[in-house]
């Protein structure tokens, strides 16, 4: 007796073993696939799969409920208090940073103001020497006002920094 007719009838058993599978289309037009038929006002049909190999096991559909857990509650309150934390750390940076601001800017002003005062040294005890001074006095007077307005500019920044840092407690990061 011929050894191989066994094996190729075991293989074509296993080659046909299939699952069924229903496609069902809802009136909403979602298409769902399940193991069960169609209920209701579902439309659609039986679908025939084949395993890829080996024999098919059926498994219960997975409830809704399992195919999404829900994250803790614990893990959501660990999440919003980290969330919370960063924001109250971005505030005090924040604060922080339109506070150097402020200074570097008095800091440009007064640097600037030292520069002119300076050009001044070089006029000379005469009418032309007069006449530059008065020129840079001039030049002196706009560029501080110029500069005051910067100064009141980066200032309102920061005391709407501060205020929202008071607001919300910020957290000065350990350094």
């Amino acid at each position: 007796m011929n050894k191989s007719l066994p094996v190729a009838a075991l293989l074509f058993a296993f080659s046909t073993a299939a699952m069924s599978v229903y496609k069902c289309g809802a009136t909403s037009g979602t298409v769902t696939f399940q193991e069960t038929p169609c209920t209701g006002q579902d439309q659609g049909g039986k679908i025939e799969v084949k395993p890829a190999s080996g024999d098919a096991q059926r498994t219960p559909a997975p409830t809704a409920s399992a195919a999404a857990p829900a994250a803790p509650s614990t893990y959501r309150q660990s999440l919003e208090k980290l969330q919370d934390e960063r924001r109250r750390k971005e505030a005090w940076f924040a604060t922080r940073d339109t506070q150097q601001a402020v200074r570097k800017q008095i800091a440009d002003c007064d640097a600037e103001q030292r520069r002119l005062a300076a050009s001044k040294e070089w006029s000379k005890n005469n009418l032309a020497g007069a006449t530059r001074d008065a020129s840079i006095s001039q030049e002196m007077q706009a560029a501080a006002t110029m500069c005051a307005e910067r100064v009141r500019s980066k200032q309102r920044l920061a005391d709407d920094a501060e205020k929202v840092c008071s607001e919300i407690k910020c957290i000065a990061p350990p350094m």
